[in-house]
């Protein structure tokens, strides 16, 4: 499956927005739907995953794929939003004071 894009990664290829490569590709031959049916009180889910020749073949040359970056955590478990927190309150601390507020 490493020939397979994901809906994220062709929509960074084609600069376009996620919903906008779903419309394109959903209903194209070769093109793998993981997600859910939908039924009548249910939402469907699409998981697409689109071979990378299609993509190639609707761009017109080959494409390259970069790793996405990863995302920053804001967990309990990770303390960096503490201390970014703790930043922006004495940052805002400083500022009243210079207002002479306190």
């Amino acid at each position: 499956m490493d020939d397979m894009m994901k809906v994220a990664e062709v929509a960074a290829v084609l600069k376009v927005s996620p919903g906008t490569v779903v419309k394109i590709f959903a209903k194209m031959p070769g093109v793998k739907n993981l997600g859910t049916e939908g039924s009548l009180n249910k939402r469907r889910r699409r998981l697409l995953r689109i071979p990378r020749p299609l993509v190639e073949r609707y761009v017109g040359h080959p494409i390259t794929v970069s790793a996405p970056k990863p995302k920053p955590r804001k967990t309990s478990k990770d303390g960096l939003w503490i201390v970014e927190a703790s930043h922006n309150l004495a940052k805002a601390v400083n500022e009243i004071r210079l207002l002479n507020i306190i």
